[in-house]
């Protein structure tokens, strides 16, 4: 696929709407384009798990994620007005004002508690609905339309619709010689959800995670990470584990013999909303591949393209190499 509708097909997934638990939006666009020769179904938690026809154990398992950080509408002080409680690892936001958009299309603005001095959490901000009343448990997310800049795009939940599309591209292009399943996972960004209960019940061999992460190219930032436009990280660490260097060699042969770039990564901090899928289906091997993402979670995050590419091309050539990395 080229770039342009690569980034075409970002665009139109990052206009979907989908806080954790409510991802019917993008579950549907993904059924509506399954290549041939595979059968998707829905667990009770909301995975989209697509394995090839007749295939009742895979060997190996693709995760990626279908939710974005939204917000849930708690009670505020008046009429007019209501606090957020963040779904998922939604940053606080800047100086500058933000906005949400609820489900039902109401729009909000965020703006300092003025009872608060400093605002330091969620509960120390407040959302301007006026003059709409917005009922308490109902959902929203950033409202900021996509934007196209030269080969990255802009928005909100662009990092999780990136990682995404790299393992959609996978899988339609890939040719795997073994049974590969594909899980996209409902709530992935709340911990205790998502892949790790799906991964449970298919008992594969290994898995390999496509996520976002968050970049580390600013100016003076303390510890430097992965950069954006220079390929998807491999990491080396997972959640203060050790990635299974098995499937750390494995990737890393797959993109040697290919002219797509990666990076190897150390996470600085802890990821509490994957921390869980190494753990199960009897200690499941497990690796990372992470697409750059400035400002991850936030209203105005930014990704290259290149990166989501590169990542899908090298998960293909990892996938039709060997579908036994574990040796």
């Amino acid at each position: 696929m080229n770039p342009n509708d690569a980034l075409a097909l970002l665009a139109e997934l990052t206009r979907l709407d989908a806080p954790p638990g409510y991802e019917g939006p993008v579950r549907a666009w993904l059924q509506a384009r399954l290549p041939a020769g595979y059968t998707a179904r829905t667990d009770g938690l909301g995975n989209l798990l697509v394995l090839p026809d007749g295939a009742a154990a895979p060997r190996g398992l693709v995760v990626a994620p279908l939710d974005e950080a939204g917000f849930m509408a708690q009670p505020g002080p008046a009429a007019g007005w209501v606090r957020l409680a963040p779904l998922g690892p939604a940053p606080l936001p800047g100086p500058a004002a933000a906005r949400v958009r609820f489900a039902d299309g109401t729009r909000g603005v965020l703006t300092p508690d003025p009872a608060v001095p400093t605002p330091k959490a969620w509960a120390d901000w407040l959302c301007d609905v006026a003059p709409a009343t917005v009922p308490t448990g109902q959902t929203a997310v950033w409202d900021t339309a996509p934007r196209p800049q030269g080969s990255r795009l802009l928005g909100k939940a662009v990092g999780s619709r990136a990682a995404l599309l790299a393992a959609y591209l996978a899988l339609h292009a890939a040719r795997p010689h073994c049974p590969v399943a594909w899980v996209f996972a409902s709530r992935e960004h709340v911990p205790g959800h998502g892949a790790a209960p799906a991964a449970y019940g298919l008992q594969p061999a290994w898995a390999v995670r496509v996520v976002p992460a968050l970049a580390g190219d600013r100016p003076g930032q303390r510890v430097p990470g992965l950069t954006v436009g220079r390929g998807p990280g491999l990491r080396r660490r997972e959640w203060g584990r050790v990635a299974d260097p098995r499937l750390t060699a494995w990737l890393e042969r797959a993109f040697a013999t290919h002219p797509w770039p990666y990076q190897p990564e150390v996470p600085a901090d802890r990821e509490p909303s994957w921390a869980s899928l190494p753990l199960v289906a009897a200690g499941l091997p497990t690796v990372t591949l992470s697409i750059p993402t400035r400002n991850l979670h936030a209203a105005h995050a930014a990704v290259d393209v290149a990166d989501v590419l590169a990542a899908a091309h090298g998960l293909q050539a990892a996938l039709e190499s060997d579908c036994d990395p574990l040796g």
